[in-house]
């Protein structure tokens, strides 16, 4: 589940902890349906058009089994280290899986299965469906129907099948609209379309079921869609990896040799630090001390910078020694169990590239 951390003083966090399943291998529908629980979504006129944005008609589940939407960027080391590409719609059910529909019209174009990792005896499934020629959307951790497979048509509010866990649990809710690129990756080259391109689903919907879309989304302030691309070329702020994991198309980071200086998926005021722990004596998404300097105003000239890291409970848990070496290079350490607001770099302290 997503983890809703309590506030620091002055900067805080929050954790995730959904992580995607890889994909073991494409193949046709496997596993029974089971009965879903959820009335219907509310559904709202709407098109589709050979290219261009796609128009969602349907909420992914029953309004009623939804209790609330995670924007993109939620972090969760080792499996999300970095920002997650896609939204977590979360349900809540008396019995048995919720419900799940398409959120609007389209043609798969993908079906992967794989063994789940969440109870279920089975195989899930990941599905990708084109809705225009510039505009997709994906929806992971489903059971589907037995006889919808690639090739299959989809109409908005069509029911798939049901989500892979029982009574609780997320459904992943990803978008990737080719007119967007992201620009805020230092390295595009480590990244799939489902991130250069990745949008927010909540964009999609009309009015009047856009605004109970975004009334089920959990995140301060006005924005929220959510963010994924926080570097800015010379700044602290954003994704590194460590050294030996040069970009690589194809290979996503990797997210198991990453480090993040962002912000929290639910408070986006936040600072966040997302540590894969590759070569590191500490590992998972940390809050950090009140009065700690924003990564987006470090550059090589500030030194060494001390984070103290904190658990989403608000426990200290040791200290995180960084500096920028130029704008694509930076010498990294963590102390487990420091409570110093410093210390100085030993042999241990490793190096992360762009």
């Amino acid at each position: 589940m997503v983890k809703k951390g309590m506030s620091l003083i002055g900067v805080g966090f929050i954790v995730g902890v959904m992580m995607l399943v890889g994909c073991a291998k494409k193949d046709d529908i496997l596993g029974p349906t089971t009965t879903g629980g959820g009335d219907p979504p509310p559904t709202t006129g709407g098109g589709t058009t050979t290219n261009g944005p796609g128009t969602f008609t349907s909420a992914p589940m029953g309004f009623d089994v939804i209790t609330e939407i995670i924007a993109l960027g939620n972090m969760s080391p080792p499996g999300h280290t970095l920002p997650t590409d896609h939204t977590y719609w979360r349900f809540s059910v008396p019995s048995g899986r919720a419900t799940v529909y398409a959120p609007g019209t389209g043609t798969i174009t993908n079906v992967t299965s794989y063994a789940s990792t969440n109870g279920y005896a089975g195989q899930i499934q990941t599905i990708t469906v084109q809705v225009t020629s510039t505009f997709s959307y994906v929806l992971d951790h489903l059971i589907l129907t037995p006889g919808i497979s690639t090739g299959t048509k989809l109409t908005g509010g069509q029911a798939l099948g049901t989500t892979e866990r029982e009574q609780t649990g997320n459904l992943d809710f990803g978008v990737v609209n080719t007119q967007l690129t992201r620009t805020g990756l230092a390295q595009p080259l480590r990244y799939s379309d489902k991130v250069i391109n990745g949008d927010s689903p909540m964009k999609f919907y009309q009015d009047p079921l856009k605004s109970q879309v975004y009334a089920k989304v959990t995140r301060a302030g006005s924005e929220k869609d959510g963010k994924m691309d926080y570097d800015v070329a010379g700044r602290l702020v954003g994704a590194w990896f460590h050294e030996s994991a040069p970009p690589t198309p194809g290979i996503v980071g990797p997210e198991d040799k990453a480090l993040v200086f962002a912000y929290d998926v639910l408070d986006p005021l936040k600072i966040q630090l997302s540590v894969s722990g590759y070569q590191l004596t500490m590992a998972g998404a940390f809050g950090v001390q009140g009065g700690a300097i924003v990564p987006v105003t470090v550059t090589s000239a500030s030194g060494k910078i001390g984070y103290q890291l904190y658990s989403f409970q608000g426990v200290l848990q040791g200290l995180l020694m960084v500096q920028m070496q130029d704008d694509t290079h930076i010498k990294v350490e963590t102390f487990n169990g420091n409570t110093a607001t410093t210390a100085e770099f030993t042999s241990n302290a490793k190096n992360y590239i762009r």
